[in-house]
């Protein structure tokens, strides 16, 4: 076997291996980091400009400190997640299940509304 082919096999063997999915943030820490920079963002949907960028950058700040990750934990975490998209499809589709499970079971006024109209 010459070197050519040697270097073709191993490229071959390395090139075709499947890679194992492990983000640089444990999963389950992830989604929940999703989950409440969605909540937050939903929160300064109806802000404006400069003060909204501000808001945003400072609870985002506080999220990642309760979380106890850096930003360029989750930085590269996103990075990570763009090079499997499958995962990252999976990942987002559960984080949306849970925002909107937590809608389901938030108290609505006017629901209680309709409710005590019923009596």
């Amino acid at each position: 076997m010459g070197k050519k082919s040697l270097i073709l096999c191993v490229i071959l063997a390395f090139g075709c291996s499947q890679s194992t999915f492990d983000p640089p943030l444990d999963e389950k820490v992830l989604k929940e980091v999703l989950v409440d920079i969605h909540i937050m963002d939903a929160v300064l949907k109806n802000e404006n400009g400069k003060q909204r960028d501000s808001l945003y950058d400072l609870y985002c700040d506080q999220i990642r400190k309760i979380h106890g990750i850096s930003q360029m934990e989750f930085d590269s975490t996103i990075q990570y997640l763009k090079s499997y998209p499958e995962e990252y499809n999976r990942i987002y589709k559960e984080v949306g299940e849970r925002i909107n499970d937590m809608k389901s079971t938030t108290y609505n006024p006017k629901k209680a509304q309709k409710g005590n109209e019923k009596n």
